[in-house]
């Protein structure tokens, strides 16, 4: 017999060789692979899709909707999370992205509860907080953490929504400073925030109950429930970059359904119309010049909106700082030239703004101080800046760029640090 033969049907090893596996052993094997790619599977989705700590605090609560999404209801279910978006105005020549995180605004993510052994500090306002017009490393928060870092390190987070006013501002700070903690609130105004409309009843309201992720739920299962939902779904990779502003014929861009401002320059519509600069910025100028004269013994005084926010902070032991950020026209007459492209009446024959145009900073410093809420104008501050530094603003966007918001978070870096007030 050949050597490669089998082993004989009688012998001991040609048995042992057909013995059959037992079913225990053969369930075990399988329980085995199973467990390898539930785990495998498990280790991957908490790899490429975290989820929030927290389940029901998200941007998309405090934005309005109308402006950027034609489906509002969708929108606000899906919520905006990890995605980069782009801020452009072609005509000043930039193009910003901003990074916006697992919550839904910008910066890096940030655990719900404040870091052991550092203060945290709360940014709150609109466009100007968020940092249109800069970059991520170059917004008021992520300039006043590198400040503090010299001084005294501190985790400061950005909750600033382009376009949020007072009645977002007052929910942002409400819900801020229950789930978030915070030892202090910088509320940013500006011009687009006065004069304050009514407060409404429901700004009275106590914050939402916040839910918060069982870290032991698989994450798969986790993901199919936001799915099925209508959910966003998180990714370790923002997506995007996506346009803040669509171009004509789309619905969120105003000049689909309104016809362009008489006057305006043929460069800036023409950038509008591409969603290469905001639309909404028409026509502004003569606005911006009507309410910063605005008489508030006739209504729109903000200070219901600061009492009920004040209030909500020492509920929670935290301070409130009201920082005013004057118009760019009002730093430097020498942006009148440049805002007046937008449209409309604009600043007329006014080659300088005069002292008629400083109510907003009088009326807050009025309201402020019998509210004994830290007020820091930064006019002056802009104004000098304007005289020996070169331009803070952008000339058709209005935003701050680098060194504007520079200012501002070393304006609050110096509060924060010797309780200094500009004056």
């Amino acid at each position: 017999m050949s050597q490669f033969s089998p082993n004989p049907t009688g012998s001991p090893e040609g048995a042992a060789a057909r013995k059959p596996i037992s079913r225990r052993r053969k369930a075990m094997f399988v329980a085995i692979i199973v467990l390898v790619l539930a785990v495998g599977q498990e280790i991957v989705c908490r790899l490429l899709f975290p989820i929030p700590e927290v389940e029901n605090f998200n941007r998309i609560d405090y934005t309005r909707l109308n402006i950027y999404s034609p489906d509002v209801e969708r929108a606000r279910r899906q919520g905006l999370t990890n995605v980069i978006i782009q801020w452009e105005n072609a005509v000043d020549g930039f193009s910003f992205e901003h990074t916006l995180n697992i919550y839904g605004f910008r910066g890096p993510d940030f655990p719900a509860d404040p870091p052991p052994g550092r203060d945290r500090i709360v940014m709150v306002g609109d466009s100007f907080v968020e940092g249109c017009g800069a970059a991520d490393d170059d917004t008021i928060a992520e300039q006043f953490r590198r400040i503090m870092a010299d001084r005294q390190p501190t985790d400061v987070l950005n909750l600033g929504v382009d376009a949020a006013n007072f009645p977002e501002y007052v929910k942002l700070v409400r819900d801020g400073v229950e789930l978030l903690k915070p030892k202090c609130v910088f509320l940013f105004l500006c011009t687009n925030d006065l004069p304050a409309p009514a407060i409404g009843d429901e700004l009275r309201e106590p914050p939402p109950m916040y839910r918060r992720t069982n870290p032991a739920w698989p994450r798969s299962l986790k993901l199919l429930s936001r799915y099925l939902q209508g959910e966003s779904i998180p990714r370790r990779f923002p997506s995007g970059p996506f346009p803040f502003f669509a171009p004509i014929p789309s619905p969120t861009n105003q000049l689909t359904h309104v016809n362009p401002a008489q006057g305006i320059d043929a460069k800036v519509l023409e950038a509008m119309q591409q969603g290469r600069a905001n639309p909404w910025a028409m026509n502004v100028p003569a606005f911006h010049e009507s309410v910063l004269r605005h008489d508030f013994s006739k209504g729109g005084s903000p200070r219901e909106h600061l009492k009920v926010q004040r209030e909500w902070c020492r509920e929670a032991n935290c301070k409130l700082v009201v920082v005013y950020i004057p118009l760019c026209t009002i730093a430097n007459p020498i942006y009148i030239e440049s805002q007046n492209k937008l449209g409309g009446p604009g600043y007329g024959k006014l080659a300088q703004l005069d002292d008629r145009h400083l109510a907003q900073q009088r009326h807050l410093r009025e309201v402020t101080s019998q509210l004994q809420i830290p007020f820091l104008d930064t006019t002056n501050m802009f104004i000098e800046a304007e005289r020996t530094k070169g331009r803070m603003f952008w000339p058709i966007d209005g935003h701050c760029n680098a060194q504007g918001y520079r200012i501002l978070a070393e304006a609050c870096a110096d509060y924060w640090t010797a309780g200094k007030v500009p004056e």
